[in-house]
């Protein structure tokens, strides 16, 4: 982990210390990830998928999916962005994690190569979803011997 991000995790965790200028009236109050301020109450804003790249992959690729959103909302007006990940699925079956902090996701998954190709739903929890449309499986097998028969009648 960087230094800088662990500055930055260090302080959500135990807080910045309080200066006793005027611009401060008030102490820095520090609390955990996923929670708010005594009596406050907290809303997930989950997040929402804004790209994928690629919508037509072909099983077995890599597609990134990124989004907004993924932090935690308190009644007092404060928001708690710090990482927190959330399930994302193929067709209803979970195909890996978004990870998200301060109101930016992104991820890299892979296309499970069993999938069918035709229209597929990439979902996330909270309900945001995108399609895309996989590709007929690409013909290798043949290609994948090409090279050893090709050696093979040289030697």
């Amino acid at each position: 982990m960087s230094r800088y991000w662990l500055a930055i995790s260090l302080i959500l965790t135990i807080g910045l210390p309080t200066t006793n200028t005027a611009a401060f009236t008030q102490p820095i109050i520090a609390f955990e990830q996923g929670n708010c301020p005594p009596g406050e109450t907290e809303v997930i804003i989950w997040p929402t998928l804004q790209t994928i790249s690629s919508t037509t992959p072909h099983a077995g690729d890599p597609i990134v999916i990124q989004g907004s959103g993924g932090f935690i909302q308190c009644s007092g007006g404060l928001y708690n962005e710090s990482a927190r990940s959330f399930v994302v699925t193929l067709d209803a079956q979970p195909i890996g994690q978004l990870g998200c902090y301060a109101n930016y996701c992104q991820t890299t998954l892979t296309i499970p190569l069993t999938t069918s190709s035709g229209v597929h739903l990439i979902a996330t929890e909270g309900g945001s979803q995108m399609s895309i449309i996989v590709q007929p499986q690409r013909a290798t097998q043949g290609i994948q011997f090409l090279p050893m028969l090709i050696q093979g009648a040289i030697e």
